[in-house]
């Protein structure tokens, strides 16, 4: 957006996403990842066992990586997405 020839930062809309710090849930994490392979038609599975703990192992494109449950750090995000080869 243009105000007075400046441009202006927008900010996340708040849909559930992200909270007020940014963080982003896993359930939109992984929904993000899916769009991402399904762009590029690459395959990717995500193993919700429910065992111990909440963890879910997501394999995308040959590589695997584990994500928590609850809200996740821009830095984790990041993490998690280079752990996959996506960023």
């Amino acid at each position: 957006m243009c105000e007075n020839g400046l441009f202006v930062e927008q900010k996340y809309a708040n849909f559930g996403l992200r909270d007020g710090d940014g963080q982003l849930k896993r359930e939109a994490l992984l929904r993000e990842l899916k769009a991402y392979a399904r762009k590029r038609e690459k395959p990717i599975e995500v193993f919700t066992d429910k065992r111990k703990g909440s963890h879910y192992r997501v394999s995308f494109d040959e590589k695997m990586t584990t994500i928590k449950s609850g809200e996740l750090t821009p830095g984790y995000v990041r993490l998690i997405k280079k752990q996959l080869g996506i960023e």
